[in-house]
């Protein structure tokens, strides 16, 4: 007997079978996240698949926990809810998604992901927050505060007048 751990999803099977996920992922399974924030919580995941009517898996659903971020002109810590919509096509190659674009198919509304057969669930969450991490500025911050984002190269030298040297001919 297999363990559920070591059973392989695919895609197009979940799909086929309009399957369901809902997931707790711990925090600290997320490897490539971790390094970018100071804490992650664990996310709650709710995943729907089903199959389009020209046979595309579509992924949809939720993600939704909350991170630690460093805010980017302090550097105080801020924590960020956060609830994603999961919207996207899944293909198993990218020569998949080139036949599905020549077809004149592509729907700009939704994301593509080239993920192979095999369900991977953890990396697609993952790659959805990665791409969705908040740029914070925390409440401590003066986000008003204007003159830290104006840079400048110092007062602007004085142009000197075509003509300022016949005054001196003009004199004479």
């Amino acid at each position: 007997m297999r363990h559920v751990q070591e059973m392989e999803l695919r895609y197009s099977q979940l799909a086929k079978s309009n399957a369901t996920i809902s997931r707790n992922l711990a925090g600290t399974r997320l490897k490539r996240l971790s390094p970018l924030c100071q804490e992650v919580h664990d996310f709650e995941v709710l995943l729907s698949f089903e199959l389009t009517q020209d046979s595309e898996v579509l992924v949809s659903g939720q993600v939704s926990g909350a991170l630690s971020t460093g805010c980017l002109r302090c550097n105080e810590s801020v924590l960020s809810s956060m609830r994603l919509p999961i919207d996207l096509f899944v293909f198993e190659t990218e020569e998949q998604v080139e036949s599905w674009i020549s077809k004149g198919q592509s729907n700009l509304e939704r994301e593509v992901v080239v993920s192979g057969p095999v369900l991977e669930l953890l990396d697609l969450v993952e790659d959805e927050l990665i791409l969705h991490l908040p740029q914070v500025v925390c409440s401590v911050c003066n986000s008003d505060n204007k003159e830290n984002y104006v840079y400048s190269a110092g007062p602007e030298p004085e142009k000197a007048s075509p003509f300022s040297e016949l005054s001196k001919w003009v004199s004479k």
